[in-house]
């Protein structure tokens, strides 16, 4: 514990820009320490920016970490919610895989483009389909996902629940109506 309040000092004061400090802040968006966050920002406002060896933005570590708090208040900063990382995927895409209904709503309010593609062509309804997060497609479709959009293998979103065995899903998308 003494040793996160030295890394929290560290990253309060600025003490540069070291792989330690990164590794540090990353930490502090991982673990919802939103107060030192605040902090860090204020005194050096460069670390929006801040991008790790995948690309992996604050924004982006946050929605993988469930860090809604932390989210509003990188948007709330500015970020952009549709930056991506060395692969293409977004904060959207990243909650739409693991499922977080809650943080795909709340990119979807923060305007995050629901029919981004990443580089091998999946968009967030392909990950949420793929792996069977029912509520993120209801999320998803109800603002208007395009469920025909193909990825780079040529597979809709339907297709690639059927890939990993889940018809129910597919014929889910298919009967979709928009109310």
């Amino acid at each position: 514990m003494r040793l996160f309040r030295v890394a929290i000092i560290v990253l309060i004061c600025g003490l540069g820009y070291g792989q330690q400090n990164f590794e540090l802040l990353e930490n502090v968006v991982r673990t919802g320490k939103l107060e030192v966050l605040k902090q860090a920002i204020d005194k050096n406002p460069d670390l929006l920016t801040y991008e790790n060896h995948h690309g992996y933005t604050l924004l982006i570590l946050a929605a993988y970490n469930d860090q809604p708090e932390i989210a509003t208040y990188l948007l709330s900063k500015g970020v952009n919610v549709d930056e991506a990382d060395t692969s293409g995927n977004t904060a959207l895409m990243g909650a739409a895989f693991l499922g977080n209904t809650a943080m795909v709503a709340l990119l979807l309010n923060a305007k995050a483009n629901v029919n981004l593609q990443n580089y091998n062509g999946a968009t967030a309804l392909h990950f949420a389909s793929t792996f069977g997060k029912v509520d993120v497609v209801n999320t998803l479709l109800a603002v208007k996902a395009n469920p025909f959009l193909k990825n780079n293998l040529g597979d809709t979103p339907s297709m690639s629940a059927i890939k990993q065995g889940n018809k129910e899903m597919a014929d889910y998308i298919e009967n979709y109506k928009v109310e």
